[in-house]
């Protein structure tokens, strides 16, 4: 079974909520909650261990009327910083 993050499925849990968290707005943990059945611990445990540190992916969030909203930012200058290069 292969891990790769370029060959994920497209109707996967993991790309909804990809998809959910690359929108203009964001999303928040009930968001995600109702996109995939996740409780909200593990939906904070997915934002830390696979958005943030096995797709070292840029995870900005912000208080907008008292509610928590995640989002990835798009890199500045068209590359991640945190790239490894090859």
């Amino acid at each position: 079974m292969s891990t790769s993050t370029s060959g994920a499925r497209a109707d996967s849990k993991q790309a909804r909520v990809l998809a959910l968290l690359r929108s203009t707005d964001g999303c928040t943990i009930d968001a995600v909650v109702k996109a995939t059945g996740w409780q909200p611990h593990s939906v904070r445990g997915f934002f830390a261990g696979i958005v943030r540190k096995k797709l070292k992916l840029d995870l900005d969030s912000e208080l907008v009327d008292e509610v928590r909203r995640y989002r990835i930012k798009a890199p500045a200058d068209g590359g991640s910083k945190s790239a490894k290069a090859t």
